[in-house]
Formats: structure tokens, sequence, C-alpha cells
């Protein structure tokens, strides 16, 4: 009797952590968004044309004031929360709601922390108004450039849908200054933009002839493959930036503004970097300024996603 009693106690625990298996056990989730928490933008745009990539808002840090060598990989900049990438400022950046006080303003202090010496910092108040969206266009500063325009510029900035469904919007910010002790021969390109296709035809009157300090107002052009160019009043295409290294796109020759080959003794290629990206449709700033060691500087188009359905290479 005392055998069957132990059996039927083995079979009961048998059954029981059978029973305990087959309930229903949740999977592990992986949450890979680069932004984790509940967050909200403001209307406050940072379009940063210099060479500016750190950020402090309010007396607090937001980036990580962290500087690499040459030769180390650029994936080992540490994210911080508000700059989850790189940790670092970058072209383009809309500032969080809750960076704001209760009055809707923040003070931002923006610099450079690189090996060399960088330029002057910039401290800028910034306003977030929710029906007057503005972007604050940071260029390099008078060490570099000359002229009128300002280290920061607030442009207002259009969040409405274009009126048909099939096309975008785009316009064009003229912020382009002279360089400061030019080489002899340097092309002048700091005066009226245009913005025109690939064959040099104007997408329209709006968009050409826009002085430097101004900005157009947006035009509508149909969803499709697009080569967009900045041009001069002489006919000079505005070269982009950026590209490979080994490429050399950053190297134009001030004589043609255009791309050299060789570092030794350059040779003059006669192309202008244009790169190819995919935006969603929306509306689009295309801007122009000058950097310091070549005669312009790049046309920039920058995103305002409106309709976020399908895609578009500009």
């Amino acid at each position: 009797m005392k055998r069957i009693s132990m059996i039927a106690g083995v079979l009961l625990a048998g059954a029981g952590f059978m029973l305990s298996c087959n309930k229903d056990k949740m999977d592990h989730l992986y949450d890979n968004r680069t932004v984790q928490d509940v967050r909200s933008n403001s209307g406050v745009r940072i379009v940063n044309l210099s060479t500016h990539n750190q950020v402090i808002a309010n007396n607090d840090t937001l980036t990580n004031y962290v500087v690499l060598s040459y030769l180390d990989d650029k994936w080992r900049y540490p994210a911080t929360k508000y700059f989850p990438d790189k940790g670092r400022l970058a072209t383009t950046w809309t500032v969080p709601r809750d960076l704001f006080q209760n009055n809707g303003n923040a003070h931002l202090k923006i610099e450079t922390k690189e090996l060399t010496v960088g330029e002057r910092p910039v401290e800028l108040d910034v306003n977030d108004d929710y029906n007057n969206p503005s972007d604050y266009y940071i260029i390099r500063g008078p060490l570099l450039l000359t002229g009128n325009i300002p280290e920061v510029n607030k442009i207002p900035r259009s969040v409405e849908a274009p009126s048909r469904p099939d096309h975008f919007k785009i316009r064009i910010v003229n912020l382009a200054s002279g360089i400061r002790r030019p080489d002899a021969g340097q092309e002048r390109v700091d005066g009226p933009m245009s913005l025109a296709f690939a064959d040099g035809t104007p997408v329209s009157a709006t968009t050409s002839n826009i002085a430097p300090g101004h900005w157009s107002e947006y035009v509508e052009v149909p969803y499709g493959t697009y080569q967009f160019r900045v041009m001069t009043s002489t006919g000079t295409q505005v070269t982009a930036s950026g590209g490979a290294r080994e490429e050399n796109a950053a190297m134009i020759d001030r004589a043609t503004s255009t791309i050299t080959l060789g570092s030794v003794q350059p040779v003059v290629t006669g192309l202008t970097y244009a790169p190819i990206r995919t935006y969603q449709p929306g509306e689009y700033t295309r801007s122009s300024l000058r950097r310091r060691y070549c005669p312009m500087r790049f046309p920039v188009v920058m995103m305002n996603p409106v309709l976020p359905k399908t895609l578009f290479r500009s």
C-alpha cells in the first residue's frame, strides 16, 4: 500500500510538471528604435551649416563632447539621450519640446569640439511658436566669411501640405557670403542664386535670382526623380558637400568650382559633386552657403514630412 502511494505521488508530481510546462510564455521583445522614450518635437529646427557639433541647452549638456582621432572609427562616439546616433550635432536637429521652459523659450549654446581649434561658439534664444514653425540657420563666422549675413538666421518654415497630393514643395534659401583672403582667379559665387533642374532649366521664376540673405516662397513640383541644381547668375553650378574621401568631392578647383582629381598635383575634372538621395513627400528647402577652402558652399535639401506615404528621389 505504501508502494502504491509513492507511485501515485510521483505521477501527480510529473503531471504537475507537465502542466507547468504548458503555460503560455511571453517572447522576449527587443526595442531597436533609436529614440525609445515618448518625446514630442517642437516647431524649432536647427540647420547647422557650420562646423559646430556640440549643444548645451539651458546650461544642460546634450552632446558627448568626446573627441576621437582621425584613425578611430566614428561609430565609437557614445550616444546621448537627445543625440542617439553619435552623440553629436549633425546638419539638422529638431529641438524636442521638453527642452523649452514654461515661457516657450530655450537658450542654446552651439560650439565645436575637435582636435583642432574650432570656430567661436554661437549662443541663441529660440522660441517654440506652434503657429509659426521656424528654422535657425547657423553659418560660418566672420573669421572666414565677409558680408552682412549674420551667423544665426531665423527663417520661417511652412508645414502645410501641397495643394495637390501628387506634388511636393521646394524653395531656395541663399546664405552665400564672400570668403576672406580669396585666391587670385577664384570664381565668385556669392551673388543671387536660382534653383534649376539638371539641364539648367529654372524650376520657377519664384525660385530664381534670390539675393543673399533672402529666401523664396515654396513652389510645387510633381513627384519624380530629379537632380536639382543651385546656379549663380553667371551659370556656375554650386557644388554639394560630402562624398567619399577617396573621391576628393571636397577638393574644389577655385577657378572653375569643379572637383579635382589627385592631391599632389590636382587635375581639374570639370565635374560637380551632386549626390542622389531619397526623401519622403513634403516640403523641402535648398540652401546655398560658402565654405572656407572652396569658392562655394553646398546646396542642402531639408525635409518637412507632411504625407509620409511614398518616396521619391531628388
